[in-house]
Formats: structure tokens, sequence, C-alpha cells
């Protein structure tokens, strides 16, 4: 008895020492998930560096600047890439997308579709003539002087039906290499990259605050949207039917050209 006893007591100490010991084990750290917009960050960083290494092959008359941030009466401006040469000002926004991208010339997003997965873009043209328009601003230049260029990686297919310089990576320099009227004299050129030099922003807190503002005004956007009111003149959405099925439009058609896809 006495021995089934201490057996008893034993097993009992045993087991409270295996429970201390499984409750102090550390706690394995969950892993971040990785979100698509993450994911989407670092591929643009990548793009943005095999398209600067591209127009690094350039004749050295022609001047190259990757990852411009301007500060323009208080509003800030990224701009992947301006080249400035005798022939023009080459303007260029960079996509590294894969699968098949579906846009045109007047529509508010893209869309990228990979298997049977959907993911919509601004549109990159209306993009790079904003960044035209503010380039403009400080340059004083005519718009005939500028060559904006939207670039996809190679691995992606362009579907895309516009009139805009949409193009491969792969093609960009030979594109910029057709241009051989001259259009700028040597000094203007070397004048427009001081003056681009001297908006640029090098501060990191000032490019990180310029990030935070893009997105916050996507997000403001994006609400007016759902509320069914346009974005650019305020004025109502409705519904349209077209070639391609239905989408959202701007009431105020033809003078607010606002579009956009219907959401689900």
């Amino acid at each position: 008895m006495v021995i089934l006893l201490l057996l008893v007591f034993f097993t009992i100490v045993l087991f409270l020492r295996t429970t201390s010991r499984s409750n102090k084990a550390p706690k394995k750290r969950r892993k971040k998930k990785t979100t698509y917009s993450s994911y989407a960050k670092v591929l643009g960083e990548i793009g943005e560096e095999s398209v600067a290494s591209i127009l690094k092959t350039l004749p050295k008359d022609y001047v190259v600047f990757n990852d411009v941030y301007l500060e323009i009466k208080g509003k800030s401006t990224q701009i992947d890439h301006v080249v400035i040469s005798r022939y023009g000002v080459f303007i260029i926004e960079t996509k590294n997308y894969t699968g098949w991208i579906f846009g045109n010339d007047t529509s508010e997003y893209w869309t990228q579709t990979i298997y049977e997965n959907k993911y919509q873009l601004r549109n990159p043209l209306k993009q790079n003539y904003a960044h035209l328009k503010t380039l403009q601003s400080i340059f004083g230049i005519d718009e005939r002087f500028y060559f904006p260029i939207v670039a996809f990686h190679d691995r992606a297919t362009l579907k895309r039906e516009t009139y805009g310089n949409v193009m491969y990576f792969s093609e960009l320099k030979d594109f910029i290499l057709s241009k051989k009227i001259p259009k700028l004299h040597d000094e203007l050129v070397n004048r427009l990259s001081l003056i681009l030099k001297s908006y640029s922003i090098k501060d990191e807190n000032q490019k990180q605050e310029h990030i935070l503002n893009v997105k916050q005004e996507l997000a403001n956007k994006e609400d007016l949207i759902a509320k069914w009111i346009c974005p650019r003149c305020r004025g109502s959405l409705v519904q349209r039917k077209g070639k391609y099925g239905s989408f959202i439009s701007c009431s105020n058609y033809p003078y607010c050209k606002f579009t956009t896809k219907c959401r689900d």
C-alpha cells in the first residue's frame, strides 16, 4: 500500500513539473502577413530600379532624374523618372506588373487580371498627365515639348486601347532615341535641370508625408464614389451601359468625363 501511494505521489510531481515547463516555453512569433499593397510597393521599387538601369545607358547629353519628389505651392508630387534632352522632356511612369492589363485613355482605373483575380490600378496616363502639368508649372515651356510615357514590365500583356505612349520596358530606350528633332537648346536643357534640382525634396520625412497624403486623397476619393458623388466636380454619379458592360460616370458629362468601373 505504501509503495502504491509513493508511485501516485511521484506521478503527480512529475506531471506538475512537465506542465510548468510547457507554460514557460516561449511562444512562437506569428509571421506578419504580407499585404497586396506592401507587395505591390516592393515590386514598384524593383521596376523603378530596372528602368533607372535602362536610362543610365542613354547618351551623356540626356539628363536623367530618378524617383523625383517635388514640392510646389505646399503640394508634393512624386515622379518615377524625368529625362531632359535637346529632343524634349520625357516623363516616365513605371508599372512593374504581370498579367493582362486592360485600360483606355478616359477610364479612371485600369484592370490587372491574373488568372481569375482582378485588381484595379489608377489610370497611369492620367497620373502621368498630372505630372506633366506639374513640371510645366515650374519649367514654363509649352506642352508640346513633353513626352509622357507609361512603361510596363515585359512580363505584362498589354490589352490597352489608348493613343498614349504605353509600352514595355524593353521598348523605352528605342522610343526615347527615336525622337531626333531638336526642340530645346543646350542652355535651356541646363536651366531646366537646375530648376528640377531646386524643387526636389531630399528629406525622407517629407517623402513619407507625401506618401501619407496620397493615400488619404485616394481614401477620400473612394469615399465620395461610394456615396455616388463625383470626386472631380462633386456632381452625381450614374450607372451607364457601354460597349464592355456597365460602368459609372458623372451626370455632368460631357463637361466632366469622370468614369470608373461598377463596384461589386
